[in-house]
């Protein structure tokens, strides 16, 4: 059902190196006089400040562009020979130098003013070897995959209508009910990411959450759903952080997810706990049971500030992931004839910071994993019984398992990470590597990486990714202006960009349930999520992944492609035979009440609705879908071939028209409009974001 051929912009190429991405400088190179372009002859320009140029025999220069009004000229810059080596020459004593700098702290005064020297040389220089880039890429022999341009991060300044609002809840948080589109038009583009990129506090949502963590049921629900409804609602003792239901704690999220005015601060969170070692929730014992409380919570304080470095520093103190499915509470055991777990220090470097590679360059070797390792020793549990309250007098306890520290355990003296490159460093401790790994570039280029395939493209150039590590890097860590750049940008909002990625199954459903507002129950929607292989605390379960968490064209390829259209039939059946009356949830309340009167009833609910979902209809396919909401396809029998002239027996298309009044039959109206969610929420276009 999903095809995951994404539609991506064919842009002519240009190759942006990292070490070169100073302003160009064409001071000291050859230059050559201005030429006009010509019809068969092609320039590419760059955000960076150069050009490459495709002459009309196919061969690629690079330079700048000029554009006059007599048209526009390009005029061609080459390094010479001598000036390359003095390029390399400087490059090597930068990187000495800079390892004297990592081992000693600091360097004297005439190795700093040479350090200072050198790394302007090559920074008046980088700019002219990049005129030479263009050259080297194409002519190379890498005209198959040449280096794609930087995305368009301009800001974005067309039309900000219902479309576009939806694309960018669709996108950034799960989807939009009509009230949430109609404000976010109103208030426009720059005021709603302002506003969806500011934390609100929702108490009664938090409450609400809370409550079904502790029994599955909503106060108000153990009236309709509870299997002994005159049993009271059970309450957990907030003293102990153990006494919570394990399903309903999944549920409580999912709660969240459906209610809450900060979705993408949960799209954070769902991004950090699938991408970054993915945390599995089962191996904890009855002790450990609130780890998987205390992960959570972290990674809403995580997305709450928007601060990867906070992530980075912290997730080595998280219990469920470093302790419990990393082994990092092993290293209070080891002794002299034994190595630490490496485990964490593995996946700290591998999942959650600078991946293995950076611009083709191994990052780190095992060498810097063992050393890691020997930073993060004395690592380990304490359990002893907590007080949680009183019964008739008698304390009331239970066995609480605590991450922590054992001192006696840890191996002291220097160690050294990034061994052999300009990144290299001497550490002690877990804070001295966590310090060590913020300051290497590759940290912020792994997690741009991330967020722009989660966010905006699904392969995203080299360029692009500097960008955005740039802004993270900038701002210590933080993500805030990043996203905010995504989000703002003339990329996201090219008609190329649209519906390039594909909706992970939580995306599917919540999304329908936020645009439809049903008040479906997170019992069902949990079990349904589990079918699509995605549930929460469990990342890549089923076929879909493991440790690396969830992966998204998996779950919408073929082995779900019937659980994805079963799960939103179930939900419409849910809403026709489940809901208590005293829900009062009324479809022509959500989707028929203000209907414009520009078009016929049929067309105007196909219109409206498709605009909903993020849906556009050519007028093929409005015909077709006008004609199901006007017609029923039915087999005639003995009574209906006089009055319709169809054939006993034979299937003929029986004129039931959708009638828009409050009063109408249910055949008429509630059953029109349920069939035409379930045809656009099971479409191809709908699965797609």
């Amino acid at each position: 059902m999903v095809r995951t051929i994404f539609k991506i912009s064919l842009f002519l190429f240009v190759f942006i190196a990292y070490q070169f991405s100073m302003p160009f400088d064409a001071s000291a190179a050859k230059r050559s006089k201005r030429k006009k372009v010509k019809a068969d002859e092609e320039v590419l320009s760059s955000e960076n400040g150069y050009d490459c140029y495709k002459n009309k025999k196919g061969k690629i220069v690079s330079g700048k562009v000029v554009v006059k009004k007599k048209g526009t000229f390009f005029q061609v810059y080459r390094l010479k020979a001598k000036q390359k080596k003095a390029l390399k020459r400087a490059q090597k004593k930068v990187k000495k130098l800079n390892r004297i700098l990592n081992r000693k702290g600091e360097l004297n005064a005439k190795k700093q003013a040479l350090l200072e020297r050198m790394q302007s040389k090559i920074t008046n220089l980088s700019a002219k070897e990049r005129a030479n880039t263009c050259t080297e890429l194409f002519e190379g022999g890498n005209t198959e995959n040449p280096a794609k341009p930087a995305a368009n991060f301009t800001p974005y300044t067309g039309k900000f209508g219902i479309a576009e609002a939806q694309r960018l809840y669709t996108r950034f948080g799960y989807g939009a009910s009509r009230a949430d589109l109609n404000r976010a038009v109103s208030e426009g583009l720059t005021a709603t990411v302002e506003r969806l990129l500011t934390w609100q506090d929702e108490p009664s949502v938090e409450a609400d959450a809370l409550d079904i963590q502790c029994d599955e049921y909503l106060e108000r629900e153990e009236l309709y759903f509870d299997d002994d409804p005159d049993d009271d609602n059970q309450e957990c003792n907030p003293n102990d952080p153990t006494d919570f239901d394990s399903e309903g704690f999944i549920q409580g999220m999912l709660y969240k997810r459906q209610h809450t005015s900060n979705p993408v601060f949960y799209r954070v969170v769902d991004l950090f706990h699938d991408e970054r070692m993915a945390a599995q929730c089962g191996a904890a014992v009855d002790s450990q049971y609130h780890f998987r409380t205390k992960h959570f919570a972290f990674l809403e304080s995580v997305a709450k500030a928007m601060d990867y470095a906070k992530y980075i520093r912290e997730v080595k103190d998280d219990p469920l992931v470093a302790y419990l499915n990393l082994d990092l509470g092993e290293n209070s055991v080891f002794n002299n004839l034994q190595s630490p777990n490496e485990n964490f220090a593995r996946e700290w470097l591998e999942l959650a910071t600078t991946s293995p590679t950076y611009k083709g360059e191994a990052v780190y070797t095992p060498f810097d994993i063992a050393q890691l390792a020997l930073a993060l020793t004395g690592k380990g549990y304490n359990t002893q019984p907590v007080t949680v309250g009183y019964e008739d007098g008698e304390e009331q306890t239970v066995q609480l398992t605590s991450a922590v520290d054992v001192p006696d355990a840890f191996v002291g003296g220097e160690k050294t990470i990034f061994m052999g490159t300009a990144f290299q460093q001497t550490i002690v401790d877990d804070e001295d590597a966590a310090d060590a790994i913020l300051s290497h570039p590759a940290t912020y280029y792994h997690f741009a990486e991330e967020l722009l395939q989660e966010f905006l493209l699904p392969n995203p150039s080299e360029g692009s990714i500097e960008v955005i590590a740039a802004d993270i890097q900038k701002d210590g860590g933080k993500f805030k202006n990043a996203l905010r750049r995504i989000m703002l940008s003339q990329e996201f909002f090219n008609e190329s960009n649209k519906n390039s990625l594909v909706k992970s199954p939580m995306e599917l459903l919540i999304g329908f349930l936020r645009q439809t507002e049903f008040p479906y129950s997170v019992r069902n929607l949990r079990n349904n999520l589990d079918d699509l292989g995605f549930l929460l605390c469990s990342p890549g379960n089923r076929n879909a992944g493991q440790i690396f968490g969830w992966d998204n064209l998996r779950t919408a390829s073929e082995a779900f492609v019937i659980e994805r259209r079963n799960k939103i039939i179930d939900m419409m059946n849910y809403e026709r035979n489940n809901l208590p009356e005293e829900w009062e949830y009324s479809l022509y309340e959500v989707f028929v009440k203000d209907l414009p009167e520009s078009f016929s009833p049929a067309e105007s609910l196909a219109l409206t609705t498709a605009e909903l979902m993020g849906i556009e209809l050519n007028s093929r396919q409005l015909e077709e879908v006008v004609k199901y909401l006007n017609y029923n396809y039915e087999t005639c029998n003995g009574n209906e071939d006089d009055l319709f002239g169809c054939v006993e027996g034979e299937k003929f298309l029986k004129r039931e028209a959708f009638d828009p009044s409050p009063d109408a039959y249910e055949h008429l109206l509630e059953d029109k409009v349920r069939g035409l969610l379930v045809l656009f929420a099971t479409s191809d276009e709908y699965n797609l974001r």
